[in-house]
C-alpha cells in the first residue's frame, strides 16, 4: 500500500512543477515610439532605455491575472541603425539591463516572485560577412544572426535560455530579449556601439 501513496505524492509534486512552469511567462511586446510597452501586465509601465536619437528598448515585469508572473521586452518602434557593410568585423561595447523574477513560490492557489532590476557591461563581436553577433559578460550570453539590419537569435541568462530580436548596423546594435523556466523569468535589452 505504501507504493501507491508514494506514487501519488510524486505525481502531485510533478503536477505542481508543471503548473509552476506554465505560470512563469516571458515574451516580446510592442513598444511605441514614445516608449509605452504593451506588456499585458496588471501593473502597466516599465523601463525605457533610449539613446540621443530616441532608439532603444523597453522592458517590464509583473503579474498577469489568471496566468501567472511575466517579464516582457521589445525594441522601440522607429529605432534605427546604419546599414551594415557586407564584410568585415567589429567589436561593439555597451550595456544591458533587465528585470528578473526569481525566488518563485507556487502553490495551487497563488504564485509569487521577487523582481529585481539588473544589468552590466557587455562586448559583442560582429561579423558582417557572416551576419553574426555574439558575446558574453558571464551572466548574459548573446548568440545572434542578422540579415540586412534585422537581428534574431538566442540568449542565455544565468543558465536559462531565451530569445533575441533587434537591429544590427555599422554603428550599433539594439537588442531585446526574454526567457524563462519554472524558477527564473527575465526580459530586457542592450545597446552596444
Amino acid at each position: 500500500m505504501r507504493l501507491p501513496i508514494l506514487a501519488a505524492v510524486g505525481m502531485t509534486f510533478a503536477l505542481s512543477g508543471c503548473l509552476q512552469d506554465a505560470a512563469t511567462l516571458s515574451s516580446f511586446s510592442d513598444v511605441s515610439a514614445s516608449g509605452f510597452i504593451d506588456s499585458g501586465l496588471d501593473n502597466p509601465g516599465g523601463v525605457v532605455i533610449r539613446d540621443a536619437d530616441g532608439s532603444g528598448y523597453a522592458f517590464a515585469a509583473g503579474r498577469v491575472t489568471g496566468s501567472g508572473l511575466k517579464a516582457t521586452s521589445g525594441v522601440i518602434n522607429g529605432s534605427t541603425v546604419a546599414q551594415p557593410p557586407s564584410a568585415g568585423t567589429a567589436r561593439f561595447d555597451g550595456t544591458y539591463q533587465l528585470y528578473r523574477i526569481s525566488i518563485i513560490d507556487f502553490d495551487l492557489s497563488s504564485i509569487t516572485g521577487y523582481t529585481t532590476r539588473q544589468g552590466g557591461n557587455i562586448a559583442l563581436n560582429v561579423n558582417f560577412g557572416a551576419g553574426t553577433i555574439s558575446g558574453s559578460d558571464g551572466s548574459l550570453s548573446v548568440d545572434g544572426r542578422f540579415r540586412g539590419t534585422s537581428m534574431s537569435g538566442d540568449v542565455t541568462y544565468e543558465g536559462v535560455d531565451g530569445d533575441l530580436t533587434g537591429l544590427v548596423g555599422s554603428d550599433r546594435a539594439i537588442g531585446a530579449f526574454h526567457g524563462n523556466d519554472a524558477d527564473l523569468i527575465y526580459a530586457g535589452g542592450f545597446i552596444v556601439d
